[in-house]
């Protein structure tokens, strides 16, 4: 008797680990991924500086922005000086919807004092060159990821080539 009901345990066993295997509920039991499919955008960043405190470093142009999606670097962007006052950049990012940041460190902003103050983020203006769309981030956080502090500026990419950096929101 009870190697019968041995038998027809392994029976039942191999019949539901087979069913498992072959059986696309059981390889994903919330349903089909219907999510939109990621596409890679090319973005074209203004940087403006703002709040000068430091104009004889005005004539320093070698500035740029890092991209991460905390804590992982994405990305540098090297800008191209316009003016004293305006920078220049492009990068190219995935738009599956993951929260950026990023920060340029300007030593015209700085206090020449705490090094946290010329790690800016305010005065982004981002342009996706695929859909036209174009905003100012206004996301401003404090930044995690630079060892000196400061600011970084957060948003999202969406699969449509919008981007969301808007405060009020939880993202």
């Amino acid at each position: 008797m009870k190697k019968r009901k041995m038998i027809v345990f392994l029976m039942f066993l191999m019949f539901g680990l087979g069913l498992m295997t072959n059986c696309d509920w059981f390889k994903n039991p919330t349903g089909p991924n219907n999510s939109e499919p990621t596409v890679k955008y090319d973005l074209v960043i203004k940087y403006i500086r703002i709040d000068v405190k430091r104009p004889e470093l005005l004539w320093v142009s070698n500035i740029g922005c890092s991209i991460y999606v905390p804590p992982i670097p994405i990305a540098d962007v090297n800008f191209t000086k316009i003016d004293d006052y305006n920078f220049r950049g492009e990068v190219s990012l995935w738009s599956d919807e993951r929260l950026y940041a990023m920060y340029t460190v300007d030593p015209c902003r700085g206090d020449g004092i705490n090094n946290s103050t010329k790690v800016v983020a305010e005065r982004y203006i981002v342009k996706v060159k695929q859909t036209g769309f174009e905003t100012e981030l206004r996301d401003i956080r404090n930044n995690t990821v630079h060892p000196y502090g400061g600011k970084m500026a957060c948003f999202r990419l969406t699969a449509d080539g919008r981007i969301i950096s808007d405060p009020q929101i939880i993202y």
